[in-house]
This record gives structure tokens, sequence and C-alpha cells, in this order.
């Protein structure tokens, strides 16, 4: 049977514990890289409409995105994410101070994605 050397070690379990944490926020709604070891619930389980309501002190930006490959739409309000979707699309919105609703509705038809930010 092969043995590992020490040094060989020494790169074995950076790369273990770097595949573990990344693994970690990608379940807990941090970060996304590529496609994930397994398929979290709430990707799956994506209602429409969607609503969310949040309040902001200053005016603030907010970045609607998402990618076809990955199917999803991800709204971060100042570098934040707030909500994640299933969509195809990439707006940035400055808000102004005050309590806001965003809606994204999805026509069964067609596919597209209409959102109102009030």
């Amino acid at each position: 049977m092969y043995r590992l050397k020490r040094w060989q070690w020494a790169l074995v379990i950076p790369v273990l514990l770097a595949y573990f944490t990344f693994a970690t926020f990608q379940v807990f709604g941090g970060f996304y890289i590529g496609y994930p070891p397994f398929t979290p619930a709430w990707l799956n389980s994506t209602r429409f409409p969607l609503e969310r309501t949040f309040t902001v002190t200053r005016p603030t930006s907010l970045h609607l995105f998402g990618a076809l490959r990955e199917g999803r739409l991800t709204a971060k309000l100042e570098g934040r994410v707030v909500a994640e979707f299933i969509g195809n699309f990439d707006r940035r919105l400055t808000l102004p101070p005050g309590t806001h609703r965003f809606r994204l509705e999805m026509t069964e038809a067609t596919g597209n994605f209409n959102y109102a930010l009030e």
C-alpha cells in the first residue's frame, strides 16, 4: 500500500479543508462556486410569486443577477445576499431610504420573470 510522505500530507490537508469549508458556506447561503456536491433544498423549493420586504436607512445599491447555466437569481443588498431565486438576468438599482417590497413573478407559459420593487 502506498503511504504519503510528510510533505504530501502538507498538501492534502489544506485541500480537504478548503473543499469542506466552501461546501459548508454553500449550504448555509454563503459562497457559490461552480456546482455544489449536492443541491440544497431551498434551491428546488422556490414558489412564485416570491416576496421580500426590507428597510434601508440611506441610498443603497441593489444588484439582481442570475446565470442561465446555474438557473438561479440572487439579490444582493450592499453586497449581502438578501434572497435567492431561480432566474436569468442582471439589474443594478439604487434604492432611496425607506421600506421596500420586492416581488418576483414568473410567467408559466414563457418562463419569463417580472419583478416589482416598491
